[in-house]
C-alpha cells in the first residue's frame, strides 16, 4: 500500500485514504448493538409493546443503520478531501491513475465511496443477523468484527481454491474484494464489477431475509 506521504492531494484523495476499513467496521458495530441491545437491556418488551409489527420494527432498525452508513460515507468522503489539501498538489480534474482509465481524482473517490457503501451494506447485514440470534452486544460485536477481519486472511487462500474450484468464486469473502476491483484491480475468478455486486446483493438479501425470520420467531420471553 502507497503511504500517504508519498502521495500527491489527488491520489489520496482517489484513495479515500485508504481508510475505508475504519467506516465500515464503525458501522458493523453499530448494526452489531442495535437489536443485541434491545435483548441485554430488557426493553424489547416494552419495544415490541408498540403497535408496530416486528419485522416494522426490525426494518426501522436497518434503516437507522443505513443512515449511519451514508453519513459515516460523507463524513469519510470530506475528510479524506480535506487532508487531501495538505499533501504535495495536483489537479483534481486529470486522469488519477493508469488502472483508473480516464477516471480523475473525484469520479474515482465516488466510485470508490460507492463501492465501499455496498460493502458496507454487507457487513451491517451480516451483524444485523447476529445482532437478531444473540442476546449479548459484545458476542454480537465480536463475531461481526470477526467476520470483517478475517476476510483479509482468506483472501490470499482464495486463489488457490478457485483455481481447483470455480464455484469457488462466488463465495462471500471473494466478493468483498469489490473495492479492489472498482480500482482497477482484478479478483480471483475473474468477475466483472456488476457480477461482484450482483452476488453482494444476494447474500445482503439472505443476511436480512434470516435477520427477519429469526427475529420474528424468537421468544422474546426466553431472552
Amino acid at each position: 500500500m502507497t503511504s500517504s506521504s508519498s502521495m500527491s492531494g489527488p491520489e489520496f484523495f482517489a484513495s479515500l485514504g485508504t481508510v475505508q476499513m475504519i467506516a465500515s467496521i464503525l458501522v458493523a458495530v453499530v448494526a452489531s448493538v442495535i437489536v443485541a441491545s434491545e435483548f441485554s437491556g430488557g426493553t424489547i418488551k416494552l419495544l415490541l409493546a408498540r403497535p408496530y409489527s416486528r419485522s416494522q420494527i426490525l426494518a426501522s432498525k436497518f434503516l437507522v443503520v443505513l443512515l449511519y452508513a451514508v453519513i459515516t460515507s460523507i463524513v469519510l468522503l470530506v475528510s479524506a478531501f480535506l487532508f487531501s489539501l495538505f499533501l504535495s498538489g495536483g489537479d483534481y480534474l486529470l486522469p488519477v491513475s493508469l488502472d483508473l482509465g480516464a477516471l480523475n481524482a473525484v469520479q474515482a473517490a465516488l466510485l470508490l465511496l460507492g463501492s465501499n457503501f455496498i460493502l458496507m451494506t454487507v457487513y451491517a447485514s451480516i451483524a444485523f443477523l447476529f445482532s437478531s440470534v444473540v442476546r449479548s452486544q459484545a458476542l454480537a460485536v465480536g463475531v461481526s468484527l470477526g467476520v470483517l477481519f478475517s476476510g483479509s486472511v482468506l483472501t490470499a487462500l482464495l486463489p488457490i481454491a478457485i483455481a481447483k474450484y470455480d464455484w469457488m468464486k462466488w463465495i462471500l469473502f471473494n466478493l468483498l474484494n469489490l473495492n479492489s476491483a472498482v480500482s482497477g484491480n482484478p479478483i480471483a475468478g475473474g468477475l466483472a464489477v456488476w457480477q461482484i455486486i450482483a452476488g453482494l446483493f444476494v447474500y445482503i438479501i439472505i443476511f436480512l431475509g434470516l435477520s427477519f425470520f429469526i427475529f420474528k420467531k424468537r421468544d422474546v420471553a426466553l431472552s
